[in-house]
């Protein structure tokens, strides 16, 4: 919106012809194989995006505040799969899975509060704020799944699935253009690391696994109506807070978050299948969520820094209704009407942050046994 800034309630693009570029390549494969005792899949995949963004954060017409980001990822999948109905009584879903990752982001933040503001920021300019960082990621993963039936509408599903994931190479940097000792004329998207390493962090690889179980009852009442409960696991896994302008905070990794889940209702239709009626009660328990807090840095310019850590427990419970009518060829109604009640069981968070002491301050509490982390500087305490 052109604007010479004098509006308060007008706003704009003030970065001329900054670009925001996304390229991308994603190839994929998708192979079976059927044979007489059940069906193979293969699935394997790659992808390739780099992204050049220009953002006019402020929205004014004046540039007072400006971000620029490039990221280059890349990434392979993998899955094998089968699929079996060996006889009426047993059906089998089972498969392996693989991913590698990997990526580099480099962040410039460009501030200038002083009239007359710059009609576009370049490194030139001023002195941005220079964030990098990288890592890498391998994840494995097994499962299976299989349904017997008992009788014709009853059956009964047990599953399971083992899951494996490393971060490694993980390195990091939050400081300013000039205190990473490059030039002006740097090309960022070159995603280079200071030379100095009192400002370039680097965390041990880090791995994660668990084993989600499942089991359930499927019962088919009919042709029009079909019953289910079901009892699962699942989780999340731990990882970096590779943004962080904070050494400890950087250094410390956050760990897996876990849920049960308990669900059971019915799907139907009825009037010839004109009409749909889905109804699914849950009721589910959160382990080591992970939540995003804000806490003192000695280290970061700002004095504060945001760290995902597990601070809480949650339990969540509610039902679901989904209604569907096709009163004509031509028209079809649809409802979705959903409750839900969620509240934290606990919550501790130490927003203190990584201290040289196992000793908190007087009048502190804590939240547990405390966490090392071991830096160049000695072992530091959550």
């Amino acid at each position: 919106i052109p604007g010479d800034g004098s509006s308060p309630f007008r706003v704009g693009y003030s970065l001329e012809d900054r670009p925001a570029d996304y390229d991308s390549w994603f190839l994929v494969n998708d192979t079976s194989y059927k044979t007489g005792f059940g069906s193979f899949r293969g699935i394997f995949s790659y992808m390739d995006v780099k992204e050049d963004v220009w953002a006019d954060t402020d929205g004014e017409n004046i540039n007072y505040f400006s971000s620029a980001r490039a990221q280059d990822y890349k990434a392979w999948t993998g899955e094998l799969q089968f699929v079996s109905d060996f006889s009426d009584r047993l059906d089998l879903i089972a498969g392996v899975t693989y991913l590698w990752d990997k990526y580099n982001t480099t962040q410039l933040s460009f501030t200038d509060f002083a009239a007359p503001f710059p009609d576009k920021f370049t490194p030139f300019s001023v002195n941005p704020s220079y964030i990098n960082n990288e890592g890498k990621r391998k994840a494995a993963a097994a499962y299976a799944q299989v349904e017997f039936h008992l009788t014709d509408p009853l059956s009964v599903v047990l599953g399971g699935r083992f899951s494996w994931e490393k971060k490694y190479g993980y390195r990091g940097q939050n400081t300013t253009l000039s205190a990473a000792g490059f030039l002006p004329t740097i090309d960022y998207h070159e995603h280079i690391f200071s030379s100095n390493p009192a400002i370039v962090y680097s965390m041990p690889k880090e791995t994660w696994d668990n084993f989600s179980p499942r089991v359930g009852l499927n019962y088919k009442a009919g042709e029009d109506l079909f019953l289910y409960a079901f009892w699962q696991r699942a989780y999340k896994s731990g990882g970096v807070n590779a943004g962080s302008a904070d050494r400890f905070a950087f250094e410390t990794p956050y760990g897996e978050e876990k849920v049960d889940s308990f669900e059971g209702g019915f799907k139907s239709e009825w009037l010839d299948n004109r009409l749909r009626v889905n109804l699914n009660f849950f009721y589910s328990l959160f382990d080591n969520l992970q939540r995003t807090l804000v806490t003192p840095s000695p280290t970061a310019p700002s004095g504060v820094t945001s760290v995902i850590t597990n601070v809480a427990d949650l339990k969540s419970y509610g039902v679901e209704l989904e209604l569907a009518l096709q009163p004509m060829p031509d028209l079809r109604l649809f409802a979705n009407i959903g409750w839900n009640k969620a509240y934290y069981t606990d919550y501790c968070a130490d927003l203190d942050g990584a201290e040289a002491t196992t000793t908190p301050a007087s009048g502190r509490s804590v939240c547990g046994s405390g966490t090392t982390v071991p830096t160049a500087a000695g072992p530091r305490y959550l």
